[in-house]
């Protein structure tokens, strides 16, 4: 099995060491479980606000949403002067991470 993987791996990406794809494995399972939380939060914002808060509070979500992330970009670039772009993609993925566990046991809690 592991040479099949290896050969398709190697097919599709070209002559690679085997290190190497240990290494992109195992940087893109942090990737691959940020984005996969971002797309489903983003899927289940609307509902889970209309039901919290009703229909009247998206539009100002939506603006709160827009200076928030305003904020976070602008600490992310001074922050990328002083750390390296993979500690501080670590450190944003624990944030989000601890952020989205606790969104989650609110939710579960009240409902």
């Amino acid at each position: 099995m592991k040479r099949n993987f290896l050969a398709t791996f190697k097919y599709l990406y070209g002559d690679v060491e085997e290190r190497e794809i240990l290494r992109t494995l195992f940087l893109s399972l942090p990737l691959f479980f940020l984005l996969s939380t971002y797309w489903l939060l983003r899927s289940l914002k609307d509902p889970v606000l209309t039901t919290i808060s009703g229909v009247q509070a998206i539009p100002k979500a939506k603006m709160m949403s827009v200076i928030v992330v305003l904020g976070v970009v602008a600490i992310y670039n001074r922050l990328l002067d002083k750390f390296e772009r993979h500690k501080l993609f670590y450190l944003f993925g624990s944030i989000y991470i601890v952020l989205f566990s606790a969104i989650a046991m609110a939710l579960g809690e009240g409902g």
